[in-house]
């Protein structure tokens, strides 16, 4: 009786066997006449999910825990995580980065990396940038909070990037704040940026 040596992606894990077994999924056989299947690296993934001669990285927008083919990755859908390929877990969101357009439809490449949060905005490592709120700028990028006005500087818009100065006859007293005030009568300013009058 003549042997046959199992073909690629296939093995004979014991002796007596009438047939070779198919390499399961995660696993591969890259050898003529194998034994046993090998387990793709970390971050790769089989190329079929029976029968793989080899294992390529996980896709770019996905990640492949142990065991997977290239079929049943898993497509990253969280805005506080991204999937940069040949990656067994997702990969969290740093704080002051966000991730562009994750969860639309057909914008697995998005899912790829993090972004650095723009400057008048800040990012929390969880969502899209959010723009500074009234009273606050952030001249920076990457940033995960906005910085209140200082004494003598307002902001009244959202997303600033810099304070604006109280004009003459206006004062500001405290940080944070979304509009400066006017001199009381009987007082004065003579110059911008005044905290009191």
């Amino acid at each position: 009786i003549l042997c046959i040596e199992c073909p690629l992606g296939q093995f004979a894990g014991v002796t007596g066997l009438s047939a070779c077994l198919d390499c399961q999924s995660g696993r591969y056989s890259s050898m003529l006449g194998s034994s046993s299947c090998l387990a793709c690296l970390i971050g790769q993934a089989s190329i079929n999910e029976t029968g793989s001669q080899l294992c390529q990285p996980c896709p770019i927008g996905s990640f492949c825990p142990s065991g997977s083919s290239l079929s049943t990755s898993i497509q990253c859908s969280s805005a506080a995580q991204y999937c940069p390929g040949g990656t067994s877990v997702a990969v969290g969101v740093s704080s002051g980065y966000y991730v562009s357009q994750c969860l639309s439809p057909g914008s697995i490449l998005a899912c790829s990396n993090q972004t650095k949060c723009p400057p008048g905005s800040s990012c929390d490592g969880s969502s899209f940038p959010k723009p500074c709120s009234l009273g606050q700028y952030q001249n920076m990028s990457g940033q995960s909070d906005c910085v209140l006005c200082p004494l003598g500087r307002f902001m009244g818009s959202i997303g600033a990037t810099i304070c604006t100065p109280c004009d003459q006859g206006q004062f500001s007293s405290a940080p944070g704040l979304s509009a400066c005030s006017d001199c009381q009568p009987g007082t004065y300013s003579n110059q911008i940026d005044s905290t009191s009058c």
